[in-house]
């Protein structure tokens, strides 16, 4: 039961750190702060935005959820449409702790991993014509702003590189549904 709320808390979080590969293609903000492609800065920005830009980007995020007191820092490396991310979300569980997150997406898969699971991780293809039920949007806000720190950086292929020793679930099936 244990290792089903661990798997169940870092699904939840893999989620909502990854809304930009999910859903429709929303307008950016007009109220988002303009960063030239070739800088950094200080922003407020949704993923899906960061990921718009097309920029070679290494944008660094710390926020607290007030429903929970989660803590999750990290990294986010931006490579045209491409991501890696490395996480940390620290829980108020003691049985819990801190659970570090990967993610990777070549701009038409995300793969999710974290130490939790140390040899099982999720795969999903994105779909950009799926919208999001009404009743989740109110849960997890897929386009959120989160203060990122970002710098231009020098492409390490490496971070884009999926684990050979990670067994990936492909959940793009069970999020379809039962077939008819």
């Amino acid at each position: 039961m244990a290792n089903q709320n661990r798997m169940l808390l870092a699904i939840v979080f893999s989620i909502f750190l990854s809304g930009c590969t999910l859903g429709g293609n929303p307008q950016p903000s007009q109220s988002t702060p303009q960063v030239k492609k070739e800088e950094g800065g200080k922003l407020k920005s949704s993923m899906r935005e960061l990921l718009e830009r097309g920029s070679n980007l290494q944008c660094k995020y710390s926020f607290t959820d007030v429903e929970t007191s989660y803590e999750t820092r990290g990294s986010i490396y931006i490579s045209g449409k491409r991501f890696a991310q490395e996480s940390e979300v620290v829980t108020t569980d003691k049985t819990v702790g801190t659970i570090k997150m990967n993610m990777i997406s070549d701009g038409s898969t995300v793969y999710t991993w974290n130490t939790e699971m140390k040899n099982t991780g999720m795969k999903m293809v994105i779909d950009t014509t799926v919208t999001q039920p009404e009743d989740q949007k109110q849960k997890i806000d897929l386009d959120s702003k989160t203060d990122y720190d970002c710098t231009p950086w020098a492409v390490d292929e490496s971070k884009f590189a999926v684990p050979k020793d990670v067994n990936f679930i492909d959940t793009s099936e069970m999020m379809k549904g039962p077939s008819r």
